[in-house]
């Protein structure tokens, strides 16, 4: 019947979270909470007279989740990539932003940014994507472990990495 959503055998919402299988749902609802705890946090960096919330980002590529975080109220303090022309492209787009040029899987001194209120990331999927291999931890474009130990070294407030599908199965 009527109008309210409903379709055979369920609501749109049944069919929606049985066909993503529940990682969708489960991505947003960390979405949501994520979006809480920065809604949380702004209120109290507004009464503290704080300024901005800010942010480390790994695997910056050509800046889209950064601007997308730029646009949220986030300061980044660094963005790392390994490719010299996104490196570049941040440049000529943000002369404000500091751009690393580096690969992650070199040293490099991450303590300088412990204590930031984001860690994000477009870290590479192929080593976890349904459409690739699925090597996981056996693939050498693997940077997910790094991040997490670059996560250990840094303990942001919140860590935001981007997935796929089949992340969660390896």
């Amino acid at each position: 019947g009527g109008g309210g959503g409903e379709v055979e055998g369920g609501d749109w919402g049944d069919r929606w979270r049985e066909s993503a299988g529940g990682v969708a749902c489960q991505s947003l609802y960390v979405l949501i909470l994520f979006y809480l705890l920065i809604l949380l946090d702004r209120q109290s960096r507004r009464m503290e007279n704080r300024g901005m919330l800010t942010s480390v980002e790994l695997c910056a590529g050509a800046g889209g989740q950064a601007l997308g975080l730029e646009q949220a109220g986030f300061e980044h303090v660094a963005l790392f990539e390994n490719d010299l022309h996104a490196c570049e492209t941040l440049r000529l787009n943000r002369k404000n932003w500091t751009v690393v040029e580096h690969d992650l899987f070199k040293p490099y001194d991450f303590e300088q940014f412990r204590g930031v209120d984001l860690l994000a990331g477009g870290l590479p999927c192929p080593p976890f994507s349904k459409a690739g291999k699925q090597l996981g931890d056996r693939d050498e474009r693997n940077l997910f472990t790094r991040g997490v130990e670059i996560a250990e070294i840094i303990q942001p407030k919140a860590i935001m990495f981007e997935n796929v599908r089949g992340m969660l199965d390896r």
